[in-house]
C-alpha cells in the first residue's frame, strides 16, 4: 500500500502527518486551520508559493523549504538536460516539468477552455499525467512497448517534475530517454488528434520517434565528436648561428587562388627574435618559385 501527497487536496498542513517522520511544521500567529497542501503549491510551475511560506510558515522552516525547493529543481534541469537525446525532446520534457503543456484541465483553468475534460476518453479532467499515462487511449501503447509495469508503478498523482525524479532513480538514463521519448511521441498524436483531427497510429508514431531519438545520436556522435590533432614531430630543428652573427630564415605561402606571401624572421645567436617581417603578393607561384623569391 502507498500513501502519496499527490495534489494535496485531502491533506490539512497542520492536522496530517504529511511530513517524514510525523512532524508538523511551526506556524506563525496568523495562520489557517483548514489550509490544504495544495494552497501551498503553484500548480503551474510545481513550485512552493512563496508568499505562503513567508506568510504562514516560521521563517527559519520556510527557509529550509526554500532551499530544499531549489535543490529540487536543480536536480530536475540535470536530468532534463542530460538525456543525450534531440534538445526537441528536453525542450518537451521540460515544458511539462514546469506545466506548460496545454492540457484541457490548465487551459480551463486559465478560463479558455469551456470544460477540462479530456477529449481522447471524454470521462477525466485532462491534466498532463493522463494524457500520457493514464488516458485509455494511451494505457496499450505503454503495454506494447513493455512499459506498463513501470507507468503503473510510478506517482502518476505527481506533478510531473516529481515523477521525473522518481523514474530517473528507478531506471538507467537509456530507459528513461526511451521512456520519455514515448511520451514525446503520445503527445504529437494528441496534438494531431485534438488540432488537427488526425487519428495518427500511436504504435507506429512511438516506434518512429525511438528511431528518430536514436539516428539523432548517431548523427550527433559523428559530427559533434570532438576533433583529434595530430601532432606530427618536425622533419628538421632550428639551428642558432654563432656568436656575432644574425641568421635569417624565410618561408612562403602559396594560397589558392591568385595570390601568396612571404615570411622572414632574424634571430641572433641566443635565439632572440630581432625583427620579422610579412608581405602579401598577388601571385600564383610555384612553392619552389616562392620560397626562392622570398629570400630577396
Amino acid at each position: 500500500m502507498k500513501w502519496r501527497v499527490g495534489n494535496g487536496s485531502n491533506i490539512k498542513v497542520w492536522l496530517d502527518s504529511w511530513l517524514p517522520g510525523n512532524v508538523i511544521p511551526p506556524h506563525t500567529s496568523s495562520f489557517d486551520p483548514d489550509l490544504r497542501f495544495s494552497d501551498c503549491i503553484d500548480h503551474q510551475c510545481g513550485e512552493w508559493r512563496l508568499d505562503i511560506l513567508q506568510t504562514l510558515f516560521s521563517p527559519d522552516w520556510a527557509s529550509q523549504e526554500q532551499d530544499a525547493s531549489n535543490v529540487v529543481g536543480n536536480e530536475v534541469w540535470r536530468v532534463v538536460w542530460s538525456l543525450d537525446g534531440p534538445p526537441k525532446l528536453s525542450h518537451f520534457v521540460w515544458k511539462a516539468c514546469k506545466g506548460s503543456l496545454a492540457v484541457k484541465g490548465e487551459l480551463f483553468r486559465r478560463h479558455i477552455a469551456a470544460d477540462p475534460i479530456c477529449s481522447g476518453c471524454s470521462v477525466t479532467a485532462e491534466s498532463i499525467s493522463h494524457a500520457l499515462f493514464c488516458c485509455a487511449g494511451v494505457q496499450n501503447v505503454w503495454g506494447y512497448f513493455n512499459c506498463d509495469e513501470i507507468i503503473s508503478d510510478s506517482p502518476l498523482d505527481a506533478p510531473f517534475h516529481e515523477w521525473l525524479l522518481w523514474m530517473a532513480n528507478k531506471v538507467d538514463r537509456v530507459e528513461l530517454r526511451r521512456i520519455l521519448t514515448i511520451a514525446w511521441a503520445i503527445w504529437f498524436c494528441r496534438n494531431k488528434r485534438v488540432y488537427e483531427n488526425v487519428a495518427a497510429d500511436l504504435f507506429s508514431c512511438g516506434t518512429g520517434y525511438i528511431k528518430l531519438v536514436q539516428d539523432y545520436r548517431n548523427y550527433a556522435g559523428k559530427v559533434f565528436k570532438a576533433p583529434t590533432c595530430i601532432i606530427s614531430a618536425a622533419t628538421s630543428r632550428w639551428v642558432k648561428p654563432v656568436a656575432g652573427v644574425t641568421k635569417i630564415n624565410v618561408d612562403a605561402h602559396v594560397g589558392l587562388g591568385a595570390s601568396g606571401g612571404f615570411g622572414v624572421v632574424a634571430r641572433d645567436s641566443q635565439g632572440q627574435i630581432l625583427w620579422a617581417a610579412t608581405k602579401k603578393i598577388p601571385a600564383n607561384w610555384a612553392v619552389e618559385d616562392a620560397e626562392a623569391c622570398s629570400s630577396y
